[in-house]
């Protein structure tokens, strides 16, 4: 992703987004574990999203863009998935 490309920096997030509501639901319909769920989320949602909190970080000030390139928590992994939901609506919205 191009960091210069705000089509991408869009598709990425809107991407990231639907992921992290499908997680969401299942965890809170108990299919998912968020042992399992953090194994996932490090591995494959977090490299992107530490690169959509640098562009946030440049683009939109007094946001916790940090938040983006925090590992999950289990013990907290639904408030911050949601948490995380809302700072990448934030940037697909007053970034671009």
């Amino acid at each position: 992703m191009s960091r210069k490309d705000p089509a991408q920096i869009r598709s990425t997030a809107r991407t990231l987004c639907q992921c992290i509501d499908r997680d969401l639901a299942k965890l809170d319909a108990g299919m998912i574990n968020a042992g399992y769920l953090k194994t996932i989320y490090d591995k494959v949602h977090l490299p992107r999203l530490m690169l959509l909190g640098v562009i946030g970080a440049q683009r939109i000030e007094g946001e916790e863009w940090d938040v983006l390139g925090e590992p999950l928590h289990p013990d907290l992994a639904a408030t911050q998935l949601r948490i995380v939901r809302e700072l990448i609506h934030r940037l697909t919205v007053a970034a671009f």
